[in-house]
C-alpha cells in the first residue's frame, strides 16, 4: 500500500474526479504565462490566477488555455456564472476536441455542483461525445463519472449504475478503478441489491489497499463493513471493523476509528447486543469531541440515534 500521510478525514472522493490534474494540461504545449496561471491555480490562489488570465486574454481573446484557467479561477473564487461563462467561450473558441471535451466537463462539473442536474447532464453528454472523437480515456472517465453522480443525485440508481459501469472501463490504474468501483457498490446499494455492493466493494478494498492511499482503503474499509451489514453478513462485517479501527489506532487515523466504531455498533445492534453498541457510539463520540469534529459528531447521532 502506498502510505503517504497520516489518516486524515477525507476532503473530497473525487477523482472524484482526479479531473482538474487533467485539466491543468490542457494544451499540448503552454507557454511560461500559462503554465504560471495554472500554477496559480495550484496554489488555491484564484484571485492571482485571475489577474494572469486577463492578462492573457488582453493579448488574445481566443486563448483557450487561459480562458479555461480563467473558468477555474472564477470557479475558486466562488464565481459559478463566470466560470461557466469562460468554459463556453473556450469550447465555442477552438477546434481542438481535448481542450472542448474539458471545457465542457469542468462546465458540468459547476453545474453539478449547482443542482442545475439537466444542464449537468447536456454538458456531460457534450463532452463524452468530445473525449470519444478525441479518443482520451481520462475525460471519457471524467465525464461518465459526472452523468453517474446527477443520476444519483436524482436518485436514478440504474442509470447511475449504467453510467458508473461505464466510467470504470475507462480507469487507468487500480486507484482509478477502486474508487469507481466504489461507486458501483454504492449504486448496487441504492438499488438495494446489497451481495453485488458486498462484491463490488470488495473488489475495491482489495485494489485501494495494494495501491491506493491509506485514506482510500481506510475509507473502503468502513464502507465494505456497511455493505455487509447490509447484507447481515454480521461475522464478516465484525472482521472487517474491527481489522479497520484497529489499523486506525495504530496508524494515527481517529476519524476512521471512529467511524468504524460506530457502524461496529449498528452490527452489534443488529445482533442485539446493545451494551455493546452502546460503548462502541460512545467512544466514537469521545473521539469525534476530543478531535473538535462537528460533522462527525453528528454523523454519528444521525446514524445511532434509532439504536437505543
Amino acid at each position: 500500500m502506498n502510505i503517504k500521510h497520516m489518516l486524515i478525514k477525507p476532503v473530497s472522493i473525487f477523482l472524484l474526479s482526479g479531473f482538474l490534474a487533467v485539466s491543468c494540461s490542457v494544451a499540448f504545449a503552454l507557454n511560461d504565462e500559462e503554465i504560471t496561471c495554472n500554477k496559480s491555480l495550484d496554489a488555491a490562489d484564484g484571485q492571482k490566477a485571475l489577474m494572469q488570465a486577463e492578462k492573457l486574454l488582453k493579448q488574445n481573446p481566443n486563448n483557450t488555455a487561459a480562458l479555461l484557467c480563467q473558468g477555474r479561477a472564477f470557479h475558486l473564487i466562488g464565481k459559478s456564472e463566470e466560470a461557466i461563462k469562460s468554459y463556453t467561450l473556450a469550447e465555442t473558441t477552438t477546434k481542438d476536441l481535448y481542450d472542448q471535451a474539458v471545457a465542457t466537463i469542468l462546465a458540468g462539473n459547476i453545474y453539478k455542483r449547482m443542482q442545475q442536474y439537466p444542464e449537468a447532464l447536456t454538458r456531460y453528454s457534450q463532452g463524452i461525445v468530445y473525449a470519444q472523437k478525441a479518443k482520451n480515456k481520462a475525460l471519457l472517465l471524467a465525464g461518465y463519472l459526472g452523468s453517474a453522480d446527477v443520476y444519483a443525485a436524482k436518485n436514478e440508481a440504474s442509470l447511475a449504475l449504467e453510467n458508473y459501469q461505464k466510467a470504470y472501463s475507462y480507469g487507468a490504474n487500480d486507484n482509478e478503478r477502486g474508487e469507481t468501483l466504489e461507486k458501483v457498490a454504492a449504486a448496487h446499494a441504492l438499488l438495494k441489491q446489497y451481495e453485488q455492493a458486498v462484491e463490488q466493494e470488495l473488489k475495491a478494498y482489495i485494489m485501494l489497499e495494494r495501491s491506493g492511499t491509506l485514506d482510500q482503503f481506510a475509507s473502503a474499509s468502513v464502507t465494505l463493513g456497511r455493505y455487509y451489514l447490509l447484507n447481515k453478513d454480521y461475522a464478516a462485517s465484525e472482521k472487517i471493523l474491527n481489522k479497520i479501527i484497529k489499523f486506525a489506532q495504530e496508524n494515527g487515523g481517529p476519524f476512521y476509528e471512529a467511524q468504524g466504531s460506530y457502524v461496529l455498533a449498528q452490527v452489534k445492534a443488529a445482533q442485539n447486543d446493545k451494551a455493546a453498541a452502546k460503548s462502541l457510539v460512545e467512544s466514537a463520540l469521545t473521539i469525534a469531541k476530543n478531535t473538535r469534529d462537528k460533522e462527525l459528531e453528528a454523523e454519528i447521532v444521525r446514524e445511532t440515534n434509532m439504536l437505543f
